[in-house]
């Protein structure tokens, strides 16, 4: 689905949040694509707990992130995902075992389960006891987050 179908009806600055996307990413050394799609990240999910259990869920993160957001690429797409697990040093077949199986939808509906009730909107959101930060924000403004709610730095 492309982004503006998905945003429809919505009183919303497309273009403007595109650009902000692009300078935020290139500004913290990161690519950015034009955010022309959403993709139904369901599969993504539970296939990241997969990659997690074989101790590869951080480099799975990486490349899925830089697969969509900075490829465009779309992670709805079981495909996608095989070529991602692989570029993880997993297996494809595996992969496509463990989201045909649906092994990890419980675990992902718990996650979504918490998320809901925690009223959350938007990802990342970082919270410190009931204190939340929503969106993706630069280093100093995190920094001020966590020191303003009590962290105390220790190195």
């Amino acid at each position: 689905m492309s982004l503006e179908e998905y945003m429809g009806g919505r009183m919303l600055d497309l273009e403007q949040i595109k650009l902000n996307f692009k300078k935020m990413a290139t500004d913290n050394g990161l690519p950015a694509s034009d955010l022309s799609i959403i993709s139904n990240s369901r599969y993504a999910h539970e296939l990241a707990v997969w990659a997690e259990e074989k101790g590869k869920g951080d480099i799975f993160h990486r490349e899925t992130y830089l697969a969509y957001f900075g490829e465009g690429k779309n992670i709805a797409d079981i495909e996608v995902l095989k070529q991602l697990a692989t570029k993880s040093g997993l297996s494809s077949d595996e992969a496509e075992k463990a989201i045909l199986t649906r092994k990890y939808r419980d675990h992902i509906d718990r996650n979504w389960d918490e998320s809901e009730k925690r009223e959350l909107v938007a990802a990342p959101t970082f919270f410190i006891g009931e204190e939340r930060l929503v969106g993706a924000h630069p280093y100093e403004r995190l920094l001020r987050f966590i020191t303003d709610n009590g962290a105390v730095k220790r190195i």
